[in-house]
This record gives C-alpha cells, sequence and structure tokens, in this order.
C-alpha cells in the first residue's frame, strides 16, 4: 500500500483579494511636473509653493506654511512707487508753470512771448513778421485788421503758422508801441523780442545799427 495522502480537491474557491481603482489618477504640479509630494525635491521649490498651498496644503513643510507672491508684490510696489512719483510732481506742477509728462517727469514750459523779425526783400523793401499773439490771447484776426488800419499797409497771416501775421515794411519800432499800448493789460515790454542774425534779442535793448 502506498503511504502517499490523496491530493486535496480543489473546491474552486478564490481568496478573495483587495480591490483598488484602476487606473489611479495622479495629480501632477503644474511648475515642476511631478507629484506634489515630490515637489520639495525640484530645485524650483519655491515656484511650487503658491499651487501647493491651495491644493495641497498638507504637503508644504512647516517653514513654507506662509505663502509669499513676491513677484505680485514687487509689480504692486513698482505701480506705487510710480503713481506717487506722478502725484509728487502734479504737486510740484500746481505751484509752477510747468507741464508733467509720463513717469512724472517735469517740463518747463516757454514762458509765452512775442516775436518781431523784419526780412529784407530787396534793397529799400523790408517784411515785418510778428508771432506769438495767440499766446497772450490776442486774436490775430483783430491784431491783423488793427495793424493794415494802423500802419496803412497788408496785414495777412502765416499760411504754415496760424499765429503768425506778415506785414508789409518795417514797422518793427512802431508795432512794439502799438502792442504795447493796445493790449497793455496783456503784454509787458520785456515779453517781445526782435530776431536780429538769427539772435532773439528783447525790443527794450535793442539798438538798430542802420539808424542814421
Amino acid at each position: 500500500m502506498s503511504d502517499q495522502n490523496p491530493p486535496e480537491e480543489e473546491t474552486g474557491e478564490q481568496q478573495p483579494q483587495s480591490q483598488s481603482p484602476y487606473p489611479i489618477e495622479v495629480e501632477y504640479c503644474p511648475e515642476c511636473t511631478l507629484p506634489p509630494e515630490f515637489c520639495e525635491y525640484d530645485p524650483n521649490y519655491e515656484r511650487c509653493k503658491p499651487w501647493l498651498s491651495k491644493h495641497y496644503s498638507s504637503t508644504l513643510s512647516s517653514d513654507a506654511s506662509v505663502v509669499k507672491a513676491q513677484p505680485e508684490e514687487k509689480k504692486e510696489n513698482n505701480t506705487n512707487k510710480g503713481q506717487k512719483a506722478t502725484n509728487a510732481a502734479k504737486s510740484k506742477a500746481s505751484d509752477e508753470d510747468v507741464q508733467v509728462l509720463p513717469g512724472g517727469k517735469i517740463k518747463k514750459k516757454e514762458a509765452p512771448s512775442i516775436t518781431i523779425t523784419r526780412v529784407q526783400r530787396n534793397k529799400k523793401k523790408y517784411i515785418t513778421t510778428v508771432s506769438g499773439l495767440a499766446s497772450f490771447g490776442i486774436k490775430v484776426t483783430v491784431a491783423s485788421k488793427l495793424f493794415r488800419n494802423k500802419f496803412s499797409c497788408g496785414a495777412s497771416q502765416g499760411k504754415g503758422d496760424k499765429d503768425e501775421l506778415t506785414i508789409q515794411g518795417d514797422i518793427r519800432d512802431d508795432l512794439v508801441a502799438l502792442i504795447l499800448k493796445e493790449w497793455k493789460d496783456k503784454v509787458t515790454k520785456d515779453q517781445i523780442y526782435f530776431v536780429e542774425n538769427g539772435k532773439k534779442v528783447l525790443a527794450s535793448e535793442f539798438e538798430d545799427d542802420d539808424e542814421d
């Protein structure tokens, strides 16, 4: 007789196995492309902190419990500085006759002035041009009519510059006297200039070398 035991019969029953969901979905950090629990091993871990703080705060180390958005703060600080500079410039501009440019830079406005130029057409004929009247609130059309009637000559506006009048004849000195008389409440003698040989000179200080 054989001493071997007969093989055990298979019952067909299987041991229960633990069931896990498949496929397993893993979310990755958009900064380092690693799973959240491995972000701290990435060289650019600081960039991961804002995202981790919002979605996986438990994975942050204790020293990173408070995440600072440094780029945003820096941008906000720069904006505040620019705004302060502009406000300061505007405050200064209110006390001075200046123009505030973008960025808070200040450009001094040129003081209004009247410029009178004599141009020789030939040996005996001259024309006189005057510009800057409009900067004193003087209507150029009104001034043109006044000059024509006073000096009995032609006076017309320039084609390119509507604030320029061209008058027939050499009437510089008479023109200065008329302007100061007609608009004495708007113009002073220190605001009228002659242009001679390319140089701008106060009319009150000008000496004509052509006078006999």
